[in-house]
């Protein structure tokens, strides 16, 4: 039977009727129990970047790139600790246009 079709029997029709109320009710406690369900998430926890930009460096600047005339003990041990991204690519040999690519 179709939503907009009426019972040729007044008493089904009146069944269907009495009933509503209840279907409602059934309806709103579902949506309240699958909506408290689906409470926020708990956020992630925020990773810890350090994003280091120096001018006019050498990649062979560094003791953790092998440098063993300049000592940069907090560097490498940053570098040791953490994740080091070796293969990059600068859009220019000048300090400028790499500071605009970062940004952009």
């Amino acid at each position: 039977m179709l939503a907009g079709d009426l019972p040729d029997d007044p008493d089904a029709m009146f069944e269907r009727i009495r009933r509503f109320p209840e279907v409602v009710g059934q309806i709103v406690i579902l949506c309240t129990v699958l909506f408290w369900g689906a409470g926020p998430c708990p956020a992630a926890a925020k990773p810890n970047i350090l994003f280091i930009l120096i001018d006019d460096m050498g990649w062979m600047d560094l003791g953790c790139q092998g440098n063993r005339h300049v000592r940069t003990p907090n560097i490498d041990r940053l570098a040791e600790e953490g994740l080091r991204f070796t293969d990059a690519y600068a859009p220019a040999p000048v300090c400028s246009p790499t500071r605009a690519a970062l940004m952009t």
